[in-house]
């Protein structure tokens, strides 16, 4: 997962096998309970939602997370407390595999809030705002269009050889609900394992199926998802000045990192953008009656990016 083994008391976050790369761990601590001591004075900072807490504390980072517990990292260590019952397994996973974990990989990558799919060898990271369809629009093309997930929500991303390389990483997504029934509407039915949480209308999915084979692929391009009422807009090539803003301002945790961190993250955006990665707008119109439409015309543009 992100060029990392994984061991771990939680069944669904294991991931092993391949002994040429390094391990995280991560296991249950109940010593490591949050509590009202934390030193402010040493506070990185939180969410938008202020639902995620960041301090620093000892050698690492404890993290908070409103009505589920609270995490701690120390290098390629991850000792957990879980404290309600509200969270399924699943989802505390997918916590660990982004919000968590991306605090371990923040040194040599950069992350970015995008969900990177590849087909033929070409990879392509989808980002946007809230509600621009993300996770719509790279479920359609995964399930109808013969393309596989690195992955969903954090995109994770280096320099090798002057290539800008996406990872892979945790085989589950995150799906609204009415995604879902669009989807079971055209015949494509998917493995649903869990609520994410009571409050809201989503799902988490199984999709080891639809995983690309290999740790990493080629990152070809980054296409910004945008709505639009008129259909006759264009994709749009980014300069690098509005490639820079855009990326900075989709950074997956820019809430956990340091001073330090995030100085070397806007380090490693200039140095991806100094090889020519194209950064694109791509407008569609709203309503998932011309969702198969636009996933056609995206299909074609990532095709001759």
């Amino acid at each position: 997962m992100f060029g990392f083994n994984i061991d771990s008391d939680l069944e669904l976050f294991k991931d092993q096998g391949d002994d040429s790369i390094p391990t995280i761990t991560c296991h249950q601590d109940h010593s490591i309970q949050l509590n009202t001591q934390c030193d402010m004075s040493r506070f990185v900072g939180r969410n938008k939602y202020n639902t995620i807490r960041v301090y620093l504390q000892g050698s690492g980072k404890l993290i908070s997370i409103k009505d589920m517990g609270c995490f701690y990292i120390d290098g390629t260590n991850i000792a957990y407390y879980i404290s309600t019952s509200t969270f399924t397994e699943a989802a505390i996973c997918i916590v660990l595999g982004t919000h968590i974990l991306g605090n371990i990989l923040l040194p040599k990558h950069y992350l970015l809030h995008a969900a990177t799919i590849a087909k033929n060898g070409r990879a392509v990271a989808l980002m946007g705002s809230a509600g621009m369809g993300k996770s719509t629009m790279a479920l359609n093309l995964l399930t109808s269009y013969g393309y596989a997930l690195l992955s969903e929500d954090m995109s994770v991303l280096c320099i090798d050889n002057n290539d800008i390389v996406a990872k892979t990483g945790f085989p589950y997504m995150k799906a609204w609900d009415d995604t879902l029934r669009y989807l079971e509407y055209r015949g494509v039915v998917l493995d649903k394992i869990a609520n994410v949480y009571k409050a809201e209308k989503k799902q988490i999915l199984d999709v080891h199926s639809l995983m690309w084979p290999e740790q990493s692929a080629k990152l070809n391009g980054i296409i910004i998802l945008k709505r639009s009422l008129n259909s006759d807009d264009l994709p749009r090539k980014l300069t690098k000045m509005e490639s820079y803003i855009s990326l900075m301002d989709n950074h997956y945790i820019d809430y956990s990192c340091t001073i330090a961190e995030r100085r070397q993250q806007s380090m490693l955006i200039k140095n991806i953008l100094s090889t020519d990665l194209p950064v694109y707008t791509f407008s569609y119109p709203n309503g998932y009656e011309r969702l198969d439409e636009a996933t056609s015309a995206l299909d074609k543009f990532i095709t001759n990016i």
